[in-house]
């Protein structure tokens, strides 16, 4: 008869401990050789690092509501000096990782009070598009000098101020006010972001953009247009003084004429 077997009781296997050998240097001994692909490259500690800072800014980063004021004012105005372009309170708490935006309109206000107390030529406004650094009004004329030193050329911008005044308006409308070279013109201009064109029948329809208003320090269409209204203002006074010159210039004439009779002959 068959012993009756006892069943086998499974024992429970402890995992293996790791262990880790740290390699010791001995004083007086040679360096221990290090394998090459056990070393992390220059270039791929910048990549991770790369890595970790696009995760950083994708989620917005950390923010913090403890930032000393002071220091919150002068990276906003460094951020409005770099930038030259109007800038929300929204975004310039994100990059200075503030959680508070009200804290940022209090320091983007106090900062705008430190440039009209020194008088500076240089203000802080306010935007519907933003806040931004620029230009105080009374140095207008003076930084208006610089001009032909800019970007845009003068057909360039005698093209440009052709769209300004009607737009929107289609190409073919610009083309027949300033011929065919307005094409390359409409071209470079949209190249440079000042303007924007849209498929309208067989040509093209052509905008403003957002860069033309801020490179020009326009608020928006209503600015545009007081602008051309002036303009239009000035062109009509010089006519004005044009036409009352004219006629004191042939009374004057006439007048040296009868006094010295000689002459005219």
């Amino acid at each position: 008869m068959a012993e009756k077997q006892e069943p086998v009781k499974e024992t429970e296997s402890k995992p293996e401990e790791t262990v880790i050998e740290i390699p010791v240097k001995p004083e007086d001994s040679e360096d221990i050789p290090v394998k090459e692909e056990e070393l992390l490259k220059e270039d791929e500690i910048r990549e991770q690092i790369g890595k970790r800072i696009k995760q950083f800014r994708r989620k917005g980063g950390k923010r913090v509501d403890n930032i000393d004021p002071i220091e919150l004012r002068k990276s906003i105005e460094a951020l409005l000096f770099a930038s030259g372009r109007p800038m929300q309170a929204s975004e310039l708490a994100m990059l200075n990782r503030v959680k508070s935006e009200k804290a940022v309109v209090e320091q983007l206000i106090l900062l705008k009070k430190d440039y009209e107390d020194r008088q500076s030529p240089i203000m802080v406004s306010e935007e519907p598009a933003g806040w931004k650094l620029t230009t105080h009004e009374r140095y207008l004329p003076i930084v208006a000098r610089i001009n032909p030193n800019t970007e845009l050329s003068k057909t360039l911008m005698e093209t440009l101020a052709v769209v300004a005044w009607k737009q929107p308006i289609l190409q073919s409308e610009v083309i027949r006010i300033r011929t065919n070279k307005a094409y390359e013109h409409i071209s470079q201009l949209e190249e440079m972001g000042f303007l924007t064109r849209e498929k309208h029948g067989r040509t093209q329809l052509l905008k403003l953009s957002q860069k033309f208003f801020e490179y020009f320090d326009l608020q928006g269409r209503r600015d545009l247009q007081q602008l051309f209204a002036e303009i239009k203002d000035d062109a009509n006074k010089d006519e004005q003084t044009k036409l009352a010159v004219e006629p004191a210039k042939t009374i004057s004439a006439e007048i040296v004429s009868e006094e010295n009779p000689q002459r005219s002959h």
